[in-house]
């Protein structure tokens, strides 16, 4: 992966640093599981039907989409679900929409 984002359907898995089981630091009950293309935390499984994964300036990330531009469905979506996807340079790994922020790290990594 380079700077250029590759579409890829949800059936894709999601890259391997980001496969797995998940906490968020601030909040260790809130749990992320991400099994190949599912991501599921929360609210339940995150609904979307495509992903832009790029790498760019050592970070990778991954933009979760639908394919309906309609503004109440975009809307809906972002404020709902899990949108985006991102491990810095630094190894920190950060799921997000316009909601909230996750920083989320291996359960084992709080013992």
């Amino acid at each position: 992966m380079t700077e250029e984002a590759v579409r890829l359907p949800r059936e894709a898995p999601l890259p391997d640093e980001m496969q797995g089981r998940w906490v968020d630091i601030d909040e260790p009950e809130y749990e992320v599981l991400i099994e190949g293309g599912t991501i599921i935390g929360g609210g339940g499984e995150a609904v979307y039907e495509y992903k832009d994964v790029a790498r760019k300036d050592g970070a990778l990330m991954v933009d979760l989409g639908i394919h309906d531009q309609g503004i109440t469905a975009q809307d809906s979506f972002s404020h709902a679900h899990v949108t985006h996807l991102v491990i810095t340079p630094e190894r920190e790994f950060f799921a997000y929409n316009v909601k909230f922020v996750l920083n989320l790290v291996r359960p084992e990594a709080l013992v």
